[in-house]
């Protein structure tokens, strides 16, 4: 079958053979004598115009662009018929692009007879132009005519009216040749040009088979991250995606009824026409172990039309070298458009009058690598983000997009990153953010604001919300560098930085100043962020103290067990519990009374205390007052049968608190086992998860307990009753340790 590279070449042949002085100017040069074969005649321009004309939906085009391509005849025959017929758009006049397509273009046949092209309008009017040379299709016409094809029937009327007309007279033509020695020097001149010999370049890679296309692909891609050479790149790639669209359509097979050692060839057929939507699991060959297999897939992507349709299949890795080189390639490809479109998209997007168009407009960036777009895009997404709930969810994408491919945020990025606040609102998505940035340079940022104390407050906020890991990471690294900023900073800025790095050595002059802020709040988190450091950095008694009398009843509470674990003055602490006893609430006066267990040797100054908060008819004195009176007296009846009697309180609290409390003294807790039992069929989840709590810190009653316990997982597997209950089963069947010697 002659195919219209033959034609091209032998119609180029003629001209240089006619000529008087062509033997004169034979080129000395290989290179040359290769390139002098093929025509630099437009081409790719050309083509790319016409593939934007066959877009779906219409895309406008210039009339002169289809008179230039008839004009070229059968040197873009070939590269017409792969983008007319892969393309999923209408017929709007392409059949006037192919000029003089007759007879002579017989090689043409099998893409046209193809049933999902026979559907187009074009087709249908090509083979009308193709005379006699169709006569073999009608046959197959007339079969499918008579199925649900019938509207093919004018079709073959007007196909068998024009085989009646005369053969045009075909010429022989010499094959152009190419040799492989000369692929290296081909690519290198597509690479480097001149401009002009860039076409020539590519025709002749493109007859010297698939595995030279597939390179001078590569080289063609690598043009498009230069602004210089990009509408050559982009000319050149669809001149040789639309060839190949030709050429994977000729005898094209399911993928399905490949075999694996036919699937190679096959796809890179696909990819280099651009034409991987044709696959329905290009996921799984990605997984493929046949590494020329997934090269190709990366390379299909780079050429496709819509490559965002797949990117998010493509894997950011591979262990083969060929492979990752494919990846990177796309990777920077991928930067480099996404820069360009939204250099394109700018203008309209700070123009844009409405919500709805802005967002429309961001819309178009979702599939993109945005890393090296223009810094003014990020104040538009992040207004958009945290301003314009119309427009809020679409620019979280884009920001979730940049986080997620785990390559570092731009600086514009994690400069506007405390617009998003502090509050849960945004906390995923400034998480992700973090996240998707290196420590070392969140430090470098975070230590140029530091000269400005507010900015650095907030920073320091931001950073106490993510993850413990990477803060723990962030205060390694900052070590002691702001120390001096710290003391300079508004109180919300030391809290955070207190939260941050729970082992800064802080002056107490700065704990005074945040443990006596008027806000409620502020208290609080400094009470909070004292605890969590008690042991190691105790904050002073006096201080202390004054937080004991603090009017918040949580600042009150944190700070009345810190107070009652103290053992620098026992005394002194036994006396100020006392002392804010008389003043309290009975919520706070249930945990004074919990706080004194802890003072077990100053009991006897208080008992009077106790014994008042025993006879209370409140059960939340009583407990706690019942315990204290069992920690002096072990044999106090009336205390345990309070005990006892509070595990079947009305209240459910006063239950929960009992078992609880309980539970913390293991000798206390074998002694109510019975109680604990009847507790598993209680109302109250809550109760019930105290009692299984008690039953799995008594290892003495474990054949009585283990059963119902086990019983109790089985029947709620999922909820936290039978959570808990998973864990006391454990903890009862573990093998007893036997206790050092501590003689």
């Amino acid at each position: 079958m002659r195919t219209v590279r033959g034609v091209l070449a032998g119609t180029w042949f003629l001209l240089v053979a006619g000529s008087p002085t062509a033997s004169a100017q034979q080129p000395a040069d290989p290179l040359a004598a290769v390139l002098a074969q093929f025509p630099d005649n437009g081409l790719p321009a050309l083509i790319a115009d016409f593939e934007r004309a066959c877009q779906s939906p219409p895309a406008p085009h210039d009339p002169l662009v289809f008179q230039r391509l008839a004009q070229l005849g059968p040197a873009a025959h070939e590269a017409l018929l792969g983008c007319a017929l892969s393309s999923y758009g209408e017929d709007r006049g392409l059949a006037s692009a192919f000029g003089d397509f007759d007879a002579r273009a017989a090689w043409a046949l099998p893409l046209l007879l193809e049933e999902s092209n026979l559907t187009k309008p074009l087709t249908q009017e090509l083979l009308v132009q193709l005379g006699p040379a169709a006569m073999p299709a009608l046959p197959t016409l007339q079969a499918l005519a008579q199925g649900q094809h019938k509207y093919l029937k004018t079709a073959i009327e007007r196909i068998a009216k024009a085989s009646d007309q005369p053969v045009p007279l075909a010429v022989a033509r010499p094959q152009p040749r190419v040799d492989a020695q000369q692929i290296p020097a081909l690519l290198e001149r597509l690479r480097n040009g001149p401009e002009e010999q860039r076409w020539p370049a590519l025709q002749a890679l493109l007859l010297a088979g698939d595995a030279a296309a597939a390179s001078a692909a590569e080289v063609i891609l690598t043009l498009e991250l230069d602004v210089r050479t990009l509408q050559t790149s982009q000319d050149l790639a669809a001149a040789l995606r639309c060839t190949y669209g030709a050429r994977c359509l000729q005898g094209r097979q399911p993928q399905e009824g490949l075999l694996e050692s036919e699937l190679p060839a096959e796809l890179l057929r696909l990819s280099l026409a651009g034409r991987l939507d044709r696959l329905q699991s290009v996921q799984s060959w990605f997984q493929s172990t046949n590494a020329a297999v997934r090269r190709d897939l990366v390379l299909g992507l780079l050429l496709a039309t819509n490559p965002q349709m797949h990117f998010g299949m493509l894997p950011t890795q591979d262990d083969e070298a060929t492979v990752r080189q494919r990846i990177d390639l796309l990777q920077r490809v991928r930067r480099t458009r996404g820069a360009r479109t939204v250099e394109e998209l700018l203008p309209a997007l700070v123009a844009a009058p409405s919500t709805a168009e802005r967002e429309e407009l961001l819309k178009d960036l979702r599939s993109l690598d945005l890393r090296d777009a223009p810094a003014a895009l990020w104040p538009i997404v992040f207004e958009c983000a945290t301003k314009l709930p119309r427009a809020q969810q679409t620019a979280s994408d884009l920001l979730y997009g940049i986080a997620r491919q785990q390559a570092g945020l731009p600086d514009a990025v994690l400069r506007l990153l405390p617009q998003l606040g502090s509050g849960q609102d945004h906390a995923q998505l400034r998480r992700e953010l973090l996240n998707a940035t290196n420590a070392e340079a969140i430090v470098a940022y975070v230590r140029t604001v530091s000269e400005r104390p507010d900015d650095l407050a907030v920073w320091l906020t931001i950073l106490n919300a993510t993850n413990r890991e990477r803060s723990s990471q962030i205060v390694a690294l900052l070590g002691s560098s702001l120390a001096a900023e710290i003391a300079l900073l508004p109180a919300t800025g030391k809290l955070a930085w207190l939260e941050l790095d729970r082992s800064a050595d802080v002056d107490d002059a700065i704990w005074q100043e945040l443990l006596t802020d008027p806000d409620p709040a502020s208290r609080l988190k400094a009470i909070r962020a004292a605890r969590w450091r008690d042991r190691t950095h105790p904050l002073p008694l006096d201080l202390l103290l004054i937080c004991l009398r603090d009017e918040d009843l949580s600042v009150a509470t944190i700070t009345s067990y810190m107070v009652g674990a103290d053992q620098r003055d026992p005394q002194r602490v036994t006396r100020a519990i006392a002392a804010r006893f008389d003043t309290a609430s009975d919520d706070l006066r249930f945990h004074l009374l919990l706080a004194l267990r802890q003072q077990r040797e100053q009991l006897a100054a208080v008992r009077s205390l106790i014994d008042r908060a025993f006879a209370n008819a409140s059960w939340r004195l009583q407990l706690p007052a019942a315990l204290l009176l069992l920690d002096v007296e072990p044999e106090h009846g009336p205390a345990f049968a309070t005990l006892v009697r509070l595990q079947a309180h009305s209240d459910p609290e006063a239950r929960q608190q009992a078992l609880r409390q309980v539970a913390n003294t293991p000798a206390l807790a074998a002694r109510c086992v019975d109680r604990a039992i009847e507790c598993l069929k209680d109302p109250n989840d809550q109760v019930q998860t105290a009692a299984i709590r008690l039953l799995g810190a008594v290892p003495a009653a474990k054949e009585r307990t283990l059963p119902l316990l086990r019983q109790l997982r089985e029947r709620r597997p999922n909820d936290l009753a039978g959570q808990v209950a998973a864990h006391a089963i454990e903890t009862l069947e573990r093998p007893p340790t036997t206790s050092p010697d501590k003689r």
